[in-house]
């Protein structure tokens, strides 16, 4: 598979699975216990990955692998708990599934711009600067006065 299709294809099952985890957690029940929630979650994508790990990403030395590893994984799990609560939280007091998702994602990744720039040394030319400008935009419009009574 070329790189520019890696990408498209990486994109697309990101942005479809970010799209079914929001409309997911949009219909999770008002009353189901929020530790409860996050177990069966984690369990049932716990049993995926070691699915995963067996059938379509075996390792054949499991010991290297794991040195491999950093506390970055560590770190990626509590963002992933802040992320599930939060967005079950959002949910949970009234923004819709199409507002809330997407101040969600534009806010995340307006965050993204300056710690990509800072940490990993990533660019930010014209183009991608109007794109941050829109974005910042965007954003303000659905915090607009008339949007704030009604967040769904």
């Amino acid at each position: 598979m070329s790189t520019v299709a890696a990408q498209i294809a990486s994109a697309t099952l990101a942005t479809v699975g970010l799209a079914a985890y929001h409309i997911c957690q949009r219909s999770i029940p008002q009353d189901a216990n929020p530790a409860l929630v996050f177990v069966v979650m984690y369990a049932t994508g716990a049993l995926l990955s070691v699915a995963l790990l067996w059938l379509v990403f075996p390792i054949p030395g499991l010991s290297k692998s794991v040195q491999q590893l950093n506390a970055a994984v560590v770190w990626v799990a509590v963002a992933v708990l802040a992320a599930e609560f939060g967005t079950l939280y959002m949910y949970r007091v009234g923004w819709g599934v199409a507002v809330g998702g997407l101040v969600v994602n534009v806010g995340s990744a307006l965050l993204l711009v300056p710690i990509g720039a800072i940490w990993f040394g990533e660019r930010i030319n014209l183009p991608k600067g109007l794109g941050i400008a829109f974005a910042i935009v965007g954003l303000l419009l659905m915090s607009l006065p008339s949007n704030a009574s009604s967040i769904q």
